[in-house]
C-alpha cells in the first residue's frame, strides 16, 4: 500500500487533526502557538496559510540549508547512528 504524497492538503489536515485544538486554547488564554517550518513549499501554500490565519497559528522558518538549525534533523541522524551500531 502506497501513502498519498506529502501536499498542503495533507499538512493542513494533519495540523487540524493534532494542532488546531491547542491553537483554539492557546488564543482563549491570548497566546500564539508557533510552529517551527523549514521551506517546503507545502509549508508556504496559499491554502496552508489561510489555515494558519484561521487558526491565529505563528510560523517560524528555518534559513534554507540550515539543517544544523532543524530539531528534526538532529532526530533523524541520531536514529542513523544507533541504526549504524
Amino acid at each position: 500500500m502506497q501513502e498519498d504524497p506529502f501536499t498542503a492538503e495533507s499538512f493542513v489536515l494533519f495540523i487540524n487533526n493534532h494542532l488546531a485544538h491547542h491553537a483554539r486554547e492557546e488564543v482563549k488564554g491570548e497566546q500564539e502557538t508557533l510552529i517551527l517550518f523549514d521551506n517546503a513549499a507545502q509549508h508556504w501554500a496559499t491554502f496552508t496559510q489561510e489555515t494558519f490565519k484561521e487558526l491565529h497559528l505563528k510560523a517560524l522558518t528555518i534559513p534554507p540549508y540550515c539543517p544544523q538549525l532543524n530539531p528534526a534533523e538532529k532526530v533523524i541522524n541520531m536514529i542513523k547512528h544507533k541504526a549504524k551500531a
